[in-house]
């Protein structure tokens, strides 16, 4: 089972780490809030990185609060995302109460009473917002007219939060989070603050894959075998952490009873990892039926490595017939699922590694 957030070793990203950091000094120093964004396509890392980002904010001391998509245009919910790890004792200071007590009645709160000591209470200690999956706040008919209008006023109350403490909204989502912000009216994110997630390099590939293997190996003698295994396995992980993740799983399960590996041994890991591999690009395409999948895999041979959202639409039209859905409808599902990756140009591209030949494999020759 990998976990979704926290990655079991961590290299690389050095650069969103480093202003990151400085971010949380600058907030503090300003005492006015700010926004941080990554975003990139499925299994690029986003949360692995938040998670890192947001063990330094508690090493800092930052109250770190993790919310959902409701929690910015549902004030109680937000109030129990910032209550959570607080101490019941905590007086809330606008109110001469502490929170515990204050929270038994919150049924009797207005909105504006319940804002107010949500911002209170965002003030007392430097406050982390964090909101994975962004891009959601995005999908249709998901929220209100008057829901809508809500998250826009707490984007916008929040971006520029006037707090002596510190405070950071921290973004992460799929490639088209920060054109959905956008849409919500926070325009204004630091071009430094904003960064769209590459594949690892390769001194970061190849050092997370050690760690995975030299946890259980201890004998040293095994330096130049484990050099060679990790050439075996950067041949499939092409510097996509998801994938990283589906191979080295397999090898920890093999290393748990075993010390070595044998190449026979190997192959038959890596072949675990494939299937892996497959599960993962089977879910980028789940939207799809079988008919459209292969008009995908006919597209993408067709795709130049940078396009747009015309190439693909005049390419589709030549299937109309045999596809199952809209073009839209076809656009959107691939969007939605990272298959097509928005880049910081406004063009488009496939960002996962070995996505083509898979899908190609699949069904191109059906």
């Amino acid at each position: 089972m990998i976990e979704r957030d926290k990655a079991k070793y961590f290299h690389g990203r050095k650069e969103e780490l480093k202003q990151f950091k400085f971010l949380l000094d600058l907030s503090k120093k300003r005492g006015i809030g700010s926004s941080f964004l990554i975003q990139g396509a499925p299994g690029v890392g986003k949360s692995a990185l938040i998670h890192e980002c947001e063990e330094i904010a508690r090493k800092l001391k930052w109250n770190v609060v993790k919310l959902g998509i409701r929690s910015l245009s549902n004030e109680t919910d937000l109030f129990n995302h910032i209550t959570k790890n607080t101490n019941p004792k905590e007086i809330i200071k606008s109110q001469g109460v502490n929170f515990q007590v204050w929270k038994a009645s919150i049924q009797t709160k207005s909105r504006e009473e319940i804002d107010y000591v949500n911002e209170d209470l965002v003030k007392s200690r430097p406050t982390l917002f964090v909101l994975d999956e962004a891009q959601n706040l995005g999908i249709k008919d998901t929220f209100s007219n008057e829901d809508k209008k809500q998250i826009v006023d707490f984007l916008d109350r929040h971006h520029n939060l006037k707090t002596n403490n510190g405070f950071v909204m921290f973004f992460g989502g799929l490639s088209h989070t920060r054109k959905v912000l956008v849409e919500f009216g926070l325009s204004r994110i630091n071009e430094e603050c904003c960064f769209n997630l590459q594949p690892l390099d390769n001194s970061s590939e190849r050092a997370i894959i050690r760690d995975w293997i030299t946890e259980k190996v201890k004998y040293k003698g095994y330096k130049s075998e484990i050099e060679h295994w990790i050439d075996q396995i950067t041949t499939r992980t092409s510097r996509w952490p998801r994938h990283i993740a589906s191979y080295c799983n397999q090898i920890d399960v093999h290393l748990q009873k075993n010390e070595v590996l044998t190449d026979g041994q190997l192959k038959m890991i890596l072949e675990r990892g494939d299937v892996l591999k497959a599960k993962y690009y089977n879910q980028r395409c789940e939207k799809l039926l079988r008919t459209d999948r292969k008009i995908l895999a006919k597209l993408v041979q067709h795709l130049p490595s940078i396009f747009d959202k015309i190439d693909v639409i005049e390419f589709l039209k030549k299937e109309k017939d045999l596809l199952t859905m809209t073009k839209e409808e076809f656009w959107d599902a691939s969007v939605a699922k990272g298959v097509f990756h928005l880049r910081v140009d406004g063009a488009f591209s496939i960002p996962i590694p070995s996505f083509k030949t898979w899908l190609f494999e699949q069904y191109g020759n059906s």
